[in-house]
C-alpha cells in the first residue's frame, strides 16, 4: 500500500491525489466484501474532538485543531461531520492488508466550527507527513484537504519529530491569491513544555476539493458501503 502511494504521487497532481487516496482507501474499499472492519468515515461523531490513536500508539502525543471555515473566508461552519485521518509513525495507512485507515475518527464541529484531533506524530512515506479531512453535511457536498506538517522554525530536531522537518519558507495558513492547489494546505507542528506535538489548521470550504457524487453519497450514508 505505501509503494502504491508512492507511485501515485509521482504520478497525479497534488489535489487529484488527495480524492484519489479517499477513493483507494474508503469507498471503492467500501464496495469490496474482502475488505474488513467497519469504515470509520460512517461512525457517529460524539463531539467536536476526535481520538484517533490509542495512547500506546507509536510516536509522540499529536493535538491538531483548527476552524472549518464557511464561504465567506471568516465565519466558522458549525454541525458539519468531519472525519479526519493519517499514516503512523511508520508512514502506513493500515497494518493488515485489506483493512480500512487505522489511525482515524470522525468528528462534529461546534458552535463556532472548530474541530480538535487527538493522536500520534505522523509519519511520511514520500511527501511530507499529513493529516486528511474530509468534511460533509445536509446539503454539503463531500469536501476533501489534506494538511503538510513541518517542523516549526524555532524548533530543536531530534528523533520525536520522525520525518517531520522544517519548511525553507514560510508555511501558507491560509489560501493565497491565485493558489490552484485545491484541497491542500500547511501547518507548522510546535512542541510545547509538556512534550505534547501541536498544529493549528483551519480549513477553508471554498478551497476544499469537491469529491465526486458518489464518493459523496457514501459518505453520508445515502448509498450501501
Amino acid at each position: 500500500m505505501r509503494m502504491a502511494r508512492e507511485r501515485l504521487a509521482n504520478a497525479v497532481p497534488a489535489a487529484v491525489l488527495v480524492a484519489f487516496t479517499i477513493v483507494a482507501t474508503g469507498a471503492g474499499a467500501a464496495e469490496n466484501a474482502s475488505f474488513f472492519g467497519a469504515p470509520p468515515w460512517l461512525e457517529t461523531p460524539k463531539s467536536w474532538e476526535s481520538v484517533l490513536a490509542r495512547p500506546d500508539e507509536p510516536g509522540g502525543r499529536f493535538v491538531m485543531e483548527g476552524r472549518l471555515i464557511g464561504p465567506d473566508g471568516k465565519s466558522g461552519m458549525p454541525g458539519v461531520k468531519m472525519f479526519a485521518y493519517h499514516a503512523d509513525h511508520d508512514g502506513l495507512y493500515e497494518r493488515e492488508a485489506r483493512h480500512y485507515v487505522r489511525l482515524a475518527g470522525v468528528l462534529t464541529t461546534d458552535a463556532r466550527g472548530r474541530y480538535r484531533i487527538i493522536s500520534a506524530l505522523p509519519g511520511g512515506y514520500g511527501p511530507p507527513p499529513h493529516v486528511h479531512f474530509e468534511a460533509w453535511g445536509s446539503g454539503l457536498p463531500l469536501h476533501l484537504w489534506s494538511v503538510n506538517l513541518y517542523r516549526g522554525p524555532k524548533e530543536k530536531p531530534d528523533s520525536l519529530w520522525g520525518r517531520i522537518s522544517v519548511k525553507p519558507y514560510p508555511v501558507h495558513t491560509k489560501p493565497q491569491p491565485g493558489d490552484e492547489r485545491v484541497g491542500h494546505a500547511e501547518a507548522n507542528v510546535t512542541r510545547v513544555a509538556s512534550g505534547v506535538f501541536r498544529a493549528h489548521a483551519d480549513l477553508y470550504w471554498e478551497h476544499g476539493f469537491q469529491a465526486p457524487a458518489h464518493d459523496d453519497s457514501t459518505r453520508r450514508g445515502l448509498s450501501a458501503p
